[in-house]
């Protein structure tokens, strides 16, 4: 069973009929909110959710923004962590996710998203020097929640799927420059903090999922979704 019609919700829609899992795929996904009623409509419908499926895991997608200095603080995180502990708290099965930035074909505004059409059209970007970010692709979250659910791993835990460095928005906007063809027009300010380390909690997956985050990880996944 799947809950929610975003980006996620559509990778997973395998899952659509499959009885033995739920996937909640249908939180705040934009990381600016500020409307109280859209945090209000997520802390609803999970609850029941969790109330209407106590035999079912339930799957749920939180962030890894907690280890964004910029960001640990926010409405968003703060929330996210909210509903951590209400999915601990109520739900038999779980599997909490702790999710890095997503790049996929996104209709709402994220960081690729937003760089892109900025670089397409020459619109002047104002870059945070010191900020970094960590990036995964769509398809190797699936792969690699794919495999933790067939194989009914992590059951009952909060892990982290995130990639295993950090990019620097700098260099995010390089890469795009790259894919694109096209020089950025942006101006660097001495602001921003570094990502912090993220747990590593997938890594003994990995060779088997055929996930692997090496040194050419952004620069290829950056040119699979720029267009």
């Amino acid at each position: 069973m799947i809950i929610g019609n975003g980006m996620l919700a559509r990778k997973f829609e395998k899952y659509a009929k499959d009885d033995g899992v739920v996937i909640f795929a249908s939180g705040v996904s934009n990381s600016l909110e500020y409307k109280d009623s859209e945090y209000l409509r997520e802390h609803d419908l999970l609850l029941t959710t969790i109330c209407a499926n106590q035999n079912r895991p339930i799957v749920y997608f939180s962030t890894c923004s907690m280890y964004d200095p910029a960001a640990v603080n926010s409405k968003y995180v703060l929330h996210k962590v909210a509903m951590e502990q209400l999915i601990k708290d109520n739900a038999k099965k779980y599997l909490i996710l702790r999710v890095s930035q997503v790049v996929g074909n996104a209709t709402n505004e994220t960081l690729v998203h937003y760089l892109t059409n900025h670089i397409k059209f020459g619109q002047k970007i104002m870059v945070w020097k010191n900020s970094t970010r960590n990036l995964i692709d769509i398809d190797d979250l699936y792969a690699i929640l794919c495999y933790l659910i067939e194989n009914k791993l992590e059951l009952n835990k909060t892990i982290h799927i995130a990639n295993s460095q950090n990019i620097s928005i700098l260099n995010v906007i390089n890469c795009i420059e790259v894919a694109l063809a096209k020089v950025a027009n942006y101006e660097l300010l001495e602001k921003g903090a570094k990502y912090l380390p993220i747990p590593n909690d997938i890594e003994k997956y990995l060779p088997q999922i055929g996930v692997s985050f090496n040194d050419g990880y952004y620069a290829k996944i950056i040119s699979k979704y720029v267009k």
